[in-house]
């Protein structure tokens, strides 16, 4: 009986230190991925893109408020990019290749539409977060 106890008591702890490592984790991820949001700029596309998607997370609505498509991705040249776009409706995965073309933004869309705030699961996925500096508004191509 001593020895049950003993053991539920040492799994309760070690349960509860996973627990707090997590969520120790998950913040430090949180504010480090914060950061890296507070310091993009945003700016227009100035020509066409061919990308290769290494982050993607689609458009989401929530309430009257609505996010648009965010990926970061890879262009031709090697240079790591982020860009939103407001209407494309498919579904994208890492390590697909699209194309992104200039595309007009309102005003008013510039200054209501950001990025849906996100952390992942995987550090390496929220370093992405922090390899960019602009976001550009564009389109992408069907």
């Amino acid at each position: 009986m001593a020895k049950l106890v003993l053991f539920t008591c040492i799994t309760a702890i070690f349960i509860q230190g996973c627990v707090m490592n997590k969520k120790a984790y998950r913040e430090a991820e949180k504010e480090k991925v914060s950061n890296c949001y507070k310091s993009w700029k945003y700016e227009e596309l100035q020509s066409v893109q061919h990308i290769k998607v290494l982050l993607y997370n689609t458009k989401h609505s929530q309430d009257i408020y609505s996010y648009p498509n965010f990926l970061i991705g890879v262009n031709t040249e090697g240079d790591t990019i982020a860009l939103m776009d407001k209407d494309f409706k498919g579904k994208l995965q890492q390590g697909d290749k699209i194309t992104v073309e200039p595309h007009e933004w309102t005003a008013a869309e510039k200054e209501i539409k950001k990025p849906l705030f996100t952390v992942r699961k995987k550090s390496s996925e929220n370093k992405l977060y922090c390899s960019v500096s602009i976001v550009f508004y564009a389109r992408i191509k069907d």
